[in-house]
């Protein structure tokens, strides 16, 4: 993702982003978000969701995200969680939005679907797909 678009989702995001400056032992969030910007509008929706989670959780109990990447032409967003009450409801938005990115132009953010080219996968648009092919 842009250093722009990154630094807009840590901004409006600080708790569920916590760990974007951890040490590289500790959380793979220190290497920023492991995608292309046809994604930021998929991340930051699931982001607002979760950050408002946050706002309901006592401390000590906070969504924390860990990773957040492509992989297999799909969105990963691992996070870090204490298993409470909203467990299963922060699995299940975390899940629609994963499944959702398979419909998304990890490119652009038009409607995709899944490509092979050359044993890789991706979710990208006729139109970027044209363009990685040229």
């Amino acid at each position: 993702m842009s250093p722009e678009k990154d630094a807009e989702l840590y901004r409006k995001y600080p708790m569920l982003y916590n760990q974007r400056n951890g040490d590289m032992k500790e959380t793979c969030m220190c290497w920023g978000f492991e995608c292309q910007n046809g994604w930021y509008d998929l991340i930051d929706e699931l982001s607002a969701k979760l950050e408002a989670i946050n706002q309901t959780l006592p401390e000590g109990e906070k969504i924390v995200a860990a990773q957040v990447k492509e992989k297999f032409s799909g969105l990963r967003f691992y996070i870090d969680l204490v298993q409470n009450s909203i467990s299963e409801k922060v699995y299940e938005l975390i899940g629609e939005a994963e499944k959702k990115s398979y419909t998304i132009c990890e490119q652009c953010g038009k409607p995709g679907k899944q490509f092979v080219e050359n044993n890789w996968v991706s979710t990208v648009c006729p139109e970027c797909r044209k363009q990685t092919k040229s």
